[in-house]
């Protein structure tokens, strides 16, 4: 029941019919034919070169050409065939497939990826387009993947799943590229006015240094009481000068540095006592008062001694800056344990600060050269720098605002044994 009669005369034609399909399938092996078919004929040359050299033999010699294989269907049987040209007469070479071992092979095969797959005879001819898209490439046979159990639409769908994966990390690339860049040129912006800033700080005690000098040193200034006063308004003005620079180095070196390495354990007491000095002397200059209120038990805390001396002299300058034309003039320092930290709080009785403004005064370099103009002294880095320290030091530093004045409160960790 296998028999096939290859000289049918319908199968030529359907290997011509499907021939096109196939020489599509096998493009990759056109050069392997090619040198098989060159090898063939010298093969065949040689023999006749032979044969003609003994007399008797000789014969002339046949143009042989190979088409290459085609899987078609003839009824339900799948022939593989090919068409040979025989000097002037063609002929079909071919061999009759097991189409259902072939079958239950493609089922074998598939059953994890395409369990419910069925194959069947794909269209030739007119209608190979049309199946084209699930049928194999080396056999005329379509395959139809059925349903996935347990694949969702979006599952069986992996396209889609990929482009919105790869949509959605473009535009977090995308993203963070402009936050970045936003805040790089913020940075810069802040940086840029910062150095304006600066430039104004220095320009007014510099001033003051050359035109005061001048007239000293040129004897214009005979009046004893006057000359004290020049000579007052110079120490002044090199305070400021002095620790606006002190300030710029202590930001730079935090920018390079980390301050934890400097923290020891020190008596509170005498951190304060180191400071009080400075602390009055700044406060007299501007006609306030310091209001000393020490601690109601001596405790150490884990701190750097320059770090917090620092960061006391700004809050108390920023204090005689902003709170000058306060009724009261006083500015308090008191201290107060809280748990395993030390607070130490610096009130003022001033106009204090607005929402807006409490907000963004912890920024460095937000004080612009305008602004340093219409604005009491400074750049607008004391606060920064401060609250960089008090973390450092794994403490902070923190405001409380209240309709009579503000209040900064500075918290330092307790030594160790004693918390």
């Amino acid at each position: 029941e296998r028999k096939l009669d290859l000289r049918d005369p319908v199968l030529p034609d359907m290997v011509y019919a499907d021939e096109g399909w196939a020489a599509q399938n096998v493009q990759n092996q056109a050069g392997y034919q090619e040198r098989a078919d060159a090898y063939k004929q010298q093969a065949v040359r040689r023999k006749i070169e032979q044969s003609n050299s003994f007399p008797g033999l000789a014969v002339d010699p046949i143009n042989v050409r190979e088409g290459p294989m085609a899987a078609v269907w003839v009824g339900e049987r799948l022939v593989l065939a090919r068409r040979i040209s025989l000097g002037d007469s063609e002929y079909v070479q071919g061999c009759l497939l097991n189409w259902s071992q072939i079958e239950a092979n493609l089922h074998q095969a598939s059953k994890d990826s395409l369990p419910n797959a069925s194959f069947r005879a794909a269209p030739m001819g007119s209608n190979v387009e049309a199946a084209s898209v699930h049928r194999l490439a080396a056999l005329p046979i379509e395959v139809l993947p059925g349903d996935v159990p347990g694949a969702s639409p979006e599952a069986r769908s992996p396209l889609g799943v990929t482009l919105a994966i790869s949509w959605a990390l473009l535009a977090l690339v995308a993203g963070s590229l402009a936050f970045v860049m936003h805040r790089t040129l913020s940075l810069a912006q802040r940086r840029a006015e910062f150095v304006s800033a600066v430039s104004h700080e220095l320009r007014t005690p510099l001033t003051t240094f050359r035109m005061y000098t001048e007239m000293l040193t040129s004897g214009r200034v005979r009046d004893e009481s006057a000359r004290n006063e020049y000579l007052n308004t110079l120490h002044s003005e090199a305070l400021r000068l002095g620790h606006l620079v002190e300030n710029v180095l202590a930001y730079a070196r935090l920018e390079n540095s980390s301050l934890s390495e400097r923290v020891e354990s020190l008596p509170l007491s005498r951190l304060l006592e180191r400071a009080t000095e400075r602390l009055s002397l700044r406060t007299g200059q501007a006609g306030m008062e310091l209001v000393h209120e020490p601690c109601e038990q001596d405790v150490k805390v884990r701190a750097d001694a320059g770090a917090v001396e620092q960061i006391v002299f700004n809050l108390v300058d920023n204090a005689c800056k902003y709170a000058a034309h306060a009724d009261d003039k006083r500015i308090h320092l008191a201290c107060k344990v809280a748990g395993n930290h030390v607070e130490l709080n610096v009130r003022d009785h001033g106009p204090g600060i607005n929402k807006e403004e409490g907000t963004r005064m912890f920024k460095a370099f937000r004080k612009s050269a305008q602004a340093a103009a219409n604005s009491a002294p400074g750049v607008g880095l004391g606060l920064s720098l401060s609250r960089r320290l008090a973390r450092d030091m794994h403490g902070d530093l923190t405001l409380i605002n209240s309709n009579e004045g503000c209040t900064f409160v500075l918290r330092l960790p307790r030594s160790e044994h004693e918390a």
